[in-house]
């Protein structure tokens, strides 16, 4: 019996390691795979949303199957921050839009929306509101899309004039309009 050379054993265990560890690296990349994907076909089945570098974009701002109604309203909470931070007119404004829209039925979105009225959200995420928006909207007939438009600005307004002007009367900052004429453009 010839005894093993302690150099080729040596060499033989790096070599396994290397590719256990190889290995290892790659069942860590496709677990993160399988559960993008998952979360992706959840986000799909929720938002109706089919494409994949938009859900991409949606998952990577946070958003899941279950956090997803909170996008609807983003703007709200871009309203509310408008004037530089969220006044408690403002703040009861909003809630009062949280509870028609039926965020309340939806605790993580509900914890999402309420984490903006905390912190400011990004100019990012409305841009990314206008364009999941106006895609779910091209669906619909353009009767529903007005009355759903009209809604959703006349909710918008109430904010926008929560804390404005005299006694919280008669005034919307050049902000709150300039946000109320980007929501108007979307709903046509």
């Amino acid at each position: 019996m010839v005894a093993a050379n302690p150099l080729t054993e040596r060499f033989r265990r790096l070599e396994d390691a290397h590719y256990f560890e190889t290995e290892m690296r790659l069942r860590k990349e496709f677990d993160q795979f399988l559960r993008r994907e998952h979360e992706r076909k959840a986000l799909s089945h929720a938002s109706a949303i089919d494409d994949p570098e938009l859900l991409d974009r949606l998952i990577d701002e946070g958003f899941s199957a279950d956090t997803f109604p909170a996008l609807a309203l983003v703007p709200i909470a871009m309203l509310a921050w408008a004037s530089g931070d969220v006044s408690e007119r403002e703040r009861k404004a909003v809630l009062k839009v949280v509870v028609d829209s039926g965020l309340t039925d939806h605790a993580a979105a509900l914890e999402m929306f309420e984490g903006w009225l905390v912190s400011r959200p990004s100019e990012k995420l409305m841009d990314l509101w206008r364009e999941v928006t106006e895609r779910q909207l091209s669906r619909v007939r353009w009767s529903i899309r007005e009355a759903i438009g009209d809604r959703y600005l006349r909710q918008a307004t109430e904010v926008a004039s929560a804390s404005g002007g005299f006694l919280g009367f008669g005034s919307v900052c050049y902000e709150e309009q300039a946000l109320l004429e980007r929501i108007r453009s979307v709903y046509g």
